[in-house]
């Protein structure tokens, strides 16, 4: 299967494409796992936010992953940067509702590159039917910087761990509240009782331990998706944050053109 990524309009560094049903494949190993996904403007946002749905479709195949193996998983994400913290109340309705943060606690916030009310965030919006990943820009650069010689790494670190874990956990936990029957197009999902009380949601771990119900998430099913979720956003992460640190579009480039290999 061919990598195809169009990233229609995402920026400037992308031309319009003829519109496919999905419109990017990525296949990630040879036993068939593979994500099919479109990207979407998220309108209504802020000025100095950049927000982009990711609607996918993942096919899992790998033996291993029990909880994903044979079946394919449908969902969304928006993914975003901000130029401050205020820009993410912006994003979805009900953002205060379910972060539990206060948009006049941001705009009173005095945010500098290594200081802001909001760094990164993963969670729920719009009636808890979909889930955002959230970044402050200046501060990522900010960390970036600090970091050194180890500007990239400050950044790849900021995409897995959002991304990485707390994105893959809360899409996890609803792939397993629809194997259950429960309602993800509204808060069913954050409430349902999973064998631990209410609001205790899934873990991750040996799924086999009759002793621990509440592990349901076995941990080759987490770390397969990771992996995948990771891939796709990626490209589209650091085209969002190359705002900030623009040596990141001249990086992306010689990934591009295989110029420069072995960095991520």
């Amino acid at each position: 299967m061919k990598h195809i990524q169009l990233y229609q309009n995402f920026n400037k560094f992308f031309l319009p494409e003829e519109k496919k049903e999905w419109e990017n494949v990525v296949q990630l190993s040879e036993d068939g796992t593979s994500i099919k996904y479109n990207i979407s403007d998220v309108p209504g946002v802020d000025e100095g936010i950049n927000a982009k749905r990711y609607d996918f479709e993942m096919h899992f195949t790998h033996p291993d992953a029990t909880l994903l193996v044979g079946k394919t998983m449908k969902d969304s994400i928006v993914m975003a940067f901000g130029d401050k913290s205020t820009g993410l109340f912006s994003i979805g309705k009900d953002i205060e509702e379910y972060t539990g943060l206060k948009l006049k606690d941001a705009q009173a916030a005095k945010e500098t590159p290594t200081d802001a009310y909001v760094f990164g965030l993963v969670n729920a919006m719009n009636g808890g039917g979909e889930l955002f990943f959230f970044n402050n820009g200046p501060r990522l650069a900010g960390a970036a910087t600090k970091a050194g010689s180890s500007e990239f790494g400050a950044v790849m670190e900021q995409l897995q761990h959002e991304a990485g874990i707390h994105a893959t956990h809360q899409l996890l936990v609803r792939e397993v509240a629809r194997q259950l029957g429960v309602d993800t197009n509204n808060a069913d999902w954050i409430t349902h009782d999973y064998g631990g009380g209410e609001y205790m949601w899934p873990a991750v771990g040996d799924i086999d331990d009759p002793k621990n119900p509440i592990v349901r998430i076995d941990q080759e099913s987490f770390a397969v998706f990771s992996g995948m979720l990771c891939q796709m956003l990626m490209e589209g992460f650091f085209m969002m944050a190359s705002k900030y640190m623009p040596e990141l579009s001249e990086v992306m480039h010689l990934v591009k053109a295989k110029k420069l290999k072995n960095v991520f």
